[in-house]
């Protein structure tokens, strides 16, 4: 026991996650990095095969190819890279060096693995792959959502994975209220829980899920018995706004098929997207429904702080900085609600800032004075919206004055805009003035619009 806390000890200098196994592939030691990254039970034993940790989810082929195939036959691999849907954590795409060490102590060859996780769940080149190679497929999905109607896409959506896949029954719909699923039809539309739906399968995605008992369930194609799943959620930028369940016979959809219904997924997205907007059909009404945020506590403080050093940071680095009131470290699904219920608050938003200094831009205030006051909300709304160089802007108390903070380039295209924007130089402008800002000091990163358009230039009505 004292070798193996040594061992710990070495191992959390070690910044990725590692652990150690010995010649009947038992854990003896692991870093706090491999502890918190995949989750382990805090009563996880030691001296227990790595293939039976965590209920098996390490007992797949391809680790157990570089453990008791590929290793036996070399002192080191490195740069292994392995893709597989662990069942508490989702698709995982990791990159494996293993190597053999000599233990005196226990006088046998011990086995040191480290992990690095890729920011990706599917490699870049699998994707490119797929695009390549089954450019046919989503040029088909594409000719439906341009030459058909709404009911009749759906309807050719469904029948394209059940020619594709050759299942039993395909349900799709976009998210209506109070967690329906909708599909369209030429004559109303039908409706399905997709709680109920999701609940089967345990609300997981890309995952093919077996039930050995079977459930009973009404399909479009009548009522059948689901014996395995496969829930395709249908994505626009962050969000899910729609489904795809596949129902039964899928034993010809293998890893590479799930790869390609991933990008699937954002590309349908994108075109239902599009199409409800133009159907004045909100897939996010009740999803972006602003809850009331009356105050923040220290959780919400420390994701905030960190967001603000630095925000690219990943879930999995948040993790292990945020600290809740007992002392533990907060799980990256608890960070992921916390910054989704800010965010739908209207309380966070997270963007990319520019250093003004790095680009060399400059900045100038306007102070304009209306000469009627009341206005003053259609004045700020028309030039927020016609010039891309705005900063900031917003009214004075106890004046007339409203004002504006611009950016640009240099100080001639300030200027440009000062004496040319028809806005600034309508007729219900009284007065106005302008202060140019020499150095701008704090703060250094600012969230800027788009500096290389023009403004677009319509008086003020």
């Amino acid at each position: 026991m004292c070798y193996s806390i040594s061992l710990e000890l070495c191992l959390n200098l070690i910044e990725k996650p590692s652990f150690v196994l010995d010649s009947n592939y038992q854990l003896i030691a692991f870093n706090q990095q491999f502890f918190s990254t995949f989750r382990f039970a805090n009563n996880l034993n030691r001296k227990i095969s790595i293939f039976e940790i965590n209920e098996h989810q390490w007992d797949f082929p391809a680790f157990k190819k570089l453990l008791l195939d590929i290793l036996p036959r070399r002192k080191e691999v490195e740069e292994y890279k392995i893709v597989h849907d662990f069942k508490t954590l989702g698709i995982k795409n990791l990159n494996i060096h293993a190597k053999k060490i000599k233990s005196i102590h226990l006088q046998e060859e011990l086995i040191l693995l480290t992990l690095k996780e890729e920011s990706s769940g599917i490699f870049k080149e699998e994707i490119l792959k797929i695009l390549e190679e089954r450019g046919d497929i989503f040029r088909s999905i594409a000719s439906f959502f341009f030459n058909y109607d709404l009911p009749l896409i759906f309807r050719k959506i469904q029948d394209f994975f059940i020619d594709r896949y050759h299942c039993e029954s395909v349900v799709f719909g976009y998210n209506g209220n109070d967690e329906k699923l909708i599909i369209p039809l030429e004559k109303g539309e039908l409706k399905y829980e997709k709680t109920y739906l999701k609940s089967i399968i345990e609300n997981r995605s890309f995952k093919i899920i077996k039930l050995l008992s079977g459930e009973p369930f009404d399909s479009p194609s009548g009522i059948i018995s689901i014996k395995k799943m496969l829930m395709i959620p249908i994505t626009y930028g962050q969000e899910e706004i729609g489904a795809i369940f596949l129902i039964n016979d899928l034993d010809s959809i293998d890893e590479i098929e799930i790869n390609l219904l991933q990008v699937l997924s954002i590309f349908i997205g994108s075109f239902l997207f599009n199409l409800l907007q133009q159907k004045r059909i909100n897939p996010f009404k009740e999803r972006y429904d602003s809850p009331e945020i009356k105050s923040i506590d220290d959780v919400d403080k420390q994701i905030l702080r960190e967001l603000y050093n630095d925000g690219a940071q990943t879930l999995q680095d948040l993790s292990q900085k945020i600290i809740k009131q007992d002392g533990s470290t907060m799980s990256t699904t608890g960070i992921k609600k916390r910054i989704s219920k800010l965010i739908k608050a209207k309380s966070l938003k997270i963007q990319g800032n520019i250093n003004l200094q790095k680009f060399s831009y400059k900045m100038a205030f306007f102070f304009l004075t209306l000469k009627d006051f009341s206005k003053r909300e259609i004045f700020l709304n028309q030039i927020n919206s016609l010039c891309p160089k705005i900063l900031m802007s917003g009214t004075l108390m106890g004046t007339h004055q409203v004002f504006i903070s611009i950016l640009g380039q240099s100080w001639e295209e300030i200027n440009y805009c000062f004496h040319n924007c028809k806005v600034i130089n309508s007729e219900e402008i009284k007065a106005t003035s302008i202060f140019y800002v020499l150095d701008l000091k704090y703060p250094p990163y600012l969230p800027l619009k788009t500096l290389f358009e023009d403004c677009r230039q319509e008086p003020i009505k």
